[in-house]
């Protein structure tokens, strides 16, 4: 309902302002989470999906799942990098120091783990790599 009343909204603005008259827009917003990180932030970024939140923070890069509203994992960062851009198409960050004259490209790759311990299984149980085969569901 928002989205009809700020479309028609702006149509309306557009008309008056095209036959010189003057008015005022209104916003409406409201927060949606607030995360306190307990650390100084430098930038964020956020995955294509908008479920993973990139925050760079002084000597880290922290890495913030929306969905489950938590610190997912933390990357140690030896230098003092201060602003992170996100690749999509390839899934990774560029940070880069104040000075412009270091970058560092980190490629991301999200790891799914299944919990095993009650299904079937061929071979040994402590193999180095699983296949996990999911034939029988639909």
């Amino acid at each position: 309902m928002k989205k009809i009343i700020m479309a028609l909204t702006f149509g309306i603005s557009t008309m008056v302002s095209s036959i010189g008259l003057s008015y005022q827009l209104d916003l409406e917003w409201k927060a949606l989470k607030d995360i306190n990180i307990k650390t100084e932030i430098l930038d964020t970024g956020i995955s294509p999906d908008e479920k993973i939140l990139f925050i760079l923070s002084r000597g880290e890069l922290i890495v913030y799942s929306i969905g489950e509203g938590r610190t997912i994992n933390r990357i140690p960062l030896e230098q003092e990098f201060v602003k992170l851009n996100y690749l999509p198409k390839i899934n990774a960050l560029v940070l880069s120091t104040a000075s412009k004259k270091d970058l560092r490209i980190i490629m991301l790759e999200f790891i799914k783990n299944f919990d095993l311990a009650e299904l079937p299984y061929q071979g040994p149980i402590n193999a180095p790599v699983t296949i996990v085969v999911f034939n029988d569901y639909q």
